[in-house]
């Protein structure tokens, strides 16, 4: 057999007419919902005595909503607003995530690497369950690496202590009192040193500073202007805010604006304002346009694989940790985020892929936990599931549930046929991944708006992948390839769901 070159892959969608899904239900009120979430907001803040508050919702690219409560200065009399910049502790973990994610595309490193490859400090650590050399960066991604939660467990008692550990000498001399407290990758179990390993492995790797690296790689092609890390530029200080804690007796004490995080600046050190924090959003769920810089910054495939679940966070938890992401499941559908507190800060944000929705709040006092939960709940719960409801559920029951694959194998390649029952849609070739022994065959399915379904006639895409894709091997008159995995990205309403087995199509074939 001649094999072809390059190796053709012929895609063909089949859409037959349907009608649209016919409901009495009276459309849902969005701004109504947002208004009950706004109040939600309020009494929250105001029950648990937060100083101030800030809280956004968009639908991709799109606002639903903003609030701010209270002060970001009480004494100087400065109420929030949205300009105001808050520190958003470990939710910066998944922006480090997503740069040790760009260096593995890049080649720069594998989440199977021991990290002692890239900390050879790490040695130093005593391991008790084998060497410190199966610890990978997996590992540390999903926090199951086995270190201890504290960044920091000695000291920090006393007023004149830094607030965390300012130079990477310090960590360095407390190693070889540094014990692995379980197996690695045997359960999950939060580490915020972790973080600050794959921090230096970045510097290492790239010879950046971290910081330096996060803006040229991540904030500034995310459009994030008025992000940074650590202490506040001198021309966004008139923006940031004090933080707050709050005693037993009720006496608020101001800690001011500012805090180093030190070395840990990987773990936690991200400070922005809530609009730059959307643009992250609307980045996670793949709201922004295809040529832009944001959708540049990771491929959707390697995002998607940081939301798939790991571990998770207890036996018999519905809420797992994927990479750098926790990720749960609310009425089937897909929720990620993450959450944040340091020196008193109290943050959060979500995406939910099926309604296109995400959530961000920030608070700025030490009581603020209790609150945090309710108006994440009130967001979710209020806006994103009901939104997801009136769209006719989850992507699966729009055009997902019915979909069917099949694929032949001729002379000239494979042929994939995938049949989409309801109309409107147009199947695309996004790219091929070789992943030995498995070529992943992404292709990218755009739906109509909800609810609208169109009759479209047959539609067939031929696509020339380089046969280096494959790793073909002629072998007299047959072939042989890797196994070959077929995945599909929904679009609806402007955002990919491209984030969990329930939202793909995927077929394993052997190419024999």
């Amino acid at each position: 057999m001649r094999l072809p070159s390059p190796f053709a892959v012929l895609l063909v969608a089949a859409a037959a007419q349907s009608k649209a899904p016919q409901s009495n239900a009276p459309p849902f009120d969005v701004a109504a919902a947002w208004r009950d979430v706004e109040a939600a907001f309020r009494a929250a803040c105001t029950k648990e005595h937060v100083v101030g508050a800030s809280l956004l919702v968009v639908r991709g690219q799109d606002e639903i909503g903003f609030a701010a409560f209270g002060d970001a200065d009480r004494e100087g009399h400065r109420p929030v607003d949205r300009d105001t910049i808050f520190h958003w502790a470990s939710c910066t973990k998944t922006l480090t995530g997503i740069a040790a994610m760009q260096l593995r595309d890049r080649g720069r490193l594998r989440l199977e690497q021991p990290i002692v490859e890239l900390v050879p400090e790490l040695r130093d650590v005593h391991d008790p369950f084998g060497p410190v050399d199966a610890i990978t960066i997996r590992h540390l991604l999903s926090h199951s690496a086995g270190f201890r939660g504290a960044t920091w467990p000695w000291g920090g008692d006393q007023p004149w202590h830094p607030h965390e550990p300012t130079q990477w000498s310090q960590l360095v001399a407390m190693m070889p009192y540094t014990e692995v407290e379980f197996a690695p990758g045997s359960k999950f179990s939060y580490s915020n040193p972790g973080l600050v390993f794959v921090g230096r492995a970045i510097e290492r790797l790239t010879g950046d500073d971290y910081e330096v690296y996060m803006e040229k790689n991540v904030l500034r092609p995310l459009g994030m202007q008025h992000s940074y890390f650590d202490v506040t530029p001198y021309h966004l200080q008139r923006f940031r805010s004090h933080s707050y804690a709050v005693g037993k007796d009720g006496a608020v004490e101001d800690h001011g604006p500012d805090f180093d995080t030190g070395i840990t600046v990987s773990n936690g050190g991200l400070n922005a304002p809530l609009p730059d924090m959307a643009r992250y959003l609307a980045f996670l769920l793949g709201a922004v346009p295809a040529d832009s810089d944001a959708a540049h910054v990771l491929a959707r495939s390697s995002l998607e694989e940081m939301w798939q679940p790991v571990l998770p966070l207890a036996q018999g938890s519905k809420e797992s940790i994927g990479l750098c992401f926790f990720v749960g499941t609310r009425d089937g559908q897909c929720v990620v985020g993450h959450t944040g507190g340091q020196r008193d800060f109290v943050t959060f944000f979500y995406v939910h892929p099926a309604s296109g929705t995400g959530a961000l709040g920030a608070f700025n006092t030490s009581t603020a936990g209790p609150a945090m939960a309710a108006v994440r709940r009130a967001c979710l719960e209020g806006l994103s599931l009901p939104l997801a409801a009136a769209a006719g559920g989850t992507a699966d029951a729009v055009a997902w549930g019915s979909c069917r694959l099949q694929w032949h194998k001729s002379a000239d390649g494979v042929t994939v046929v995938v049949n989409v029952p309801t109309g409107g849609h147009v199947l695309t070739f996004e790219r091929a991944v070789q992943d030995v022994p498995v070529v992943d065959v992404e292709l990218k399915l755009e739906t109509p708006a909800a609810n609208e379904v169109v009759a479209q006639a047959r539609q067939d895409l031929t696509v020339d992948v380089p046969a280096k894709e494959f790793v073909v091997l002629a072998r007299g008159e047959r072939f042989v390839c890797p196994t070959l995995r077929v995945r599909i990205a929904i679009w609806m309403r402007g955002a990919q769901y491209f984030v969990a087995p329930a939202h793909e199509l995927a077929a394993t074939f052997a190419l024999r």
